[in-house]
């Protein structure tokens, strides 16, 4: 059950006349805003680790695959142009008779 701006107000001021007013504003700022409701608990805190650590492994294996298209593609680029490179000193060695 969320409090309401009244009934922090009315706690405010029970503890303000018990208290006084140092302690009822030092009390008042660890009280939460939204009530108990604003608050997470262990099993919440569990669950979003849970939920971030699956994500995490998604995120890995995609950044995985990325890497290994990425390292195929350079690799057949750099094949192709020694191919080339091969291809061209053959033909140059082939044609010119020393």
């Amino acid at each position: 059950m969320a409090v309401d701006e009244e009934a922090r107000r009315g706690i405010y001021e029970k503890i303000e006349a018990s208290y006084g007013v140092k302690v009822a504003k030092d009390m008042m700022q660890h009280l939460p805003q939204g009530g108990a409701d604003a608050l997470a608990r262990k099993d919440d805190l569990v669950a979003l680790e849970q939920r971030l650590v699956a994500q995490m492994e998604v995120l890995r294996h995609e950044l995985i695959a990325e890497i290994h298209i990425a390292g195929r593609k350079h690799l057949m680029g750099f094949a192709t142009i020694m191919a080339v490179f091969n291809a061209s000193v053959f033909a140059a060695l082939t044609f010119i008779r020393f």
